[in-house]
This record gives C-alpha cells, sequence and structure tokens, in this order.
C-alpha cells in the first residue's frame, strides 16, 4: 500500500505509528517538522525532502536529508557548485573531454531520495504515477548511440 501526500501543506510531527501495510509513503513537499519516530528506519521506499524536520543529537540520522530541507542548509556559505557533471545510470569516471563525472548509480523506487556524498547535488523520487505500466523506474540497453564526438562510454 502506498500514501502519496507530498506538495499538501501538511505540517506537524509524524506520527508515532503506522500500519505495518503502508509500505511506500510520499510527504515530500509540506511543513512537517520534529524529530522522527522510529517507523522511518524502516521503510525502503519514503520521501521526506523539503520539510522542517529536525537535525540534532536527539534525532534519528537519515544521510543527507538535513541538506533537503525547506531552509537548504548544506554548503549555505561555502561557494556555491555552478558546475558538475553526473554519469546517469553510471559510475565516477573521467571523461576524454577531462570532466570529472561523479556516479548516478542509486536505486530509486516510487518515493525515495539520494544525496550524493559530495552533497554537491541529490535527487529525490516523489510519488507512483497511474499512467505507468511497470513499477520499474530504469531501464538498461546495451545498445549504443551514435553520432556522440566526446566521452561516447556515457552514452
Amino acid at each position: 500500500m502506498a500514501r502519496i501526500l507530498g506538495n499538501n501543506s501538511l505540517s506537524g510531527p509524524l506520527p508515532s505509528q503506522k500500519s505495518f501495510q503502508l509500505q511506500t509513503i510520499d510527504l515530500s513537499y509540506n511543513f512537517l517538522s520534529g524529530s522522527f519516530p522510529q517507523w522511518v528506519t524502516t521503510m525502503s521506499q519514503l520521501n521526506l525532502v523539503v520539510n522542517n524536520f529536525t537535525f540534532d543529537s536527539s534525532n534519528i540520522t537519515l544521510p543527507g536529508l538535513n541538506c533537503l530541507q525547506r531552509n537548504f542548509p548544506c554548503n549555505r556559505n561555502a561557494p556555491r557548485y555552478a558546475n558538475f557533471s553526473i554519469n546517469c545510470g553510471g559510475k565516477q569516471m573521467t571523461g576524454s573531454d577531462g570532466i570529472l563525472y561523479e556516479t548516478e548509480d542509486s536505486a530509486l523506487g516510487p518515493a525515495t531520495f539520494n544525496v550524493t556524498s559530495t552533497e554537491k547535488w541529490a535527487v529525490s523520487n516523489a510519488g507512483l504515477f497511474s499512467e505507468r505500466k511497470d513499477p520499474f523506474f530504469l531501464v538498461n540497453t546495451l545498445a549504443q548511440v551514435t553520432g556522440t564526438d566526446v566521452t561516447p562510454e556515457l552514452f
């Protein structure tokens, strides 16, 4: 069972309990706050980005989520990353053009997020789409893309 409640102006803390049948929860883009109840650590499909949660020693650690809250606190006073490259679906590599392409091989599901270890960028997948015929979010192919001048292995 899934619940998609993103972008609904919900506020307040998360409930202390949830149904065992509830396996996918998208609560992104709300105004939820406070600490996380223990059940958040048991969820594999949970998206809580862009809320107002507390991140201190009194709260459960969800890696990277602190960077994806409404106030976007990560790298706020550091130089902004205006230029970075991503190898979508692949491992980190340096292209023939000398550009470092960061890894993006997250196994994202219908309500998940991932923040890179460098905290330069993140990816968030919000909700299930009813028009989708299958539940897969990645498509792999061995077909070569032709006409690429630089670093064809990226394609």
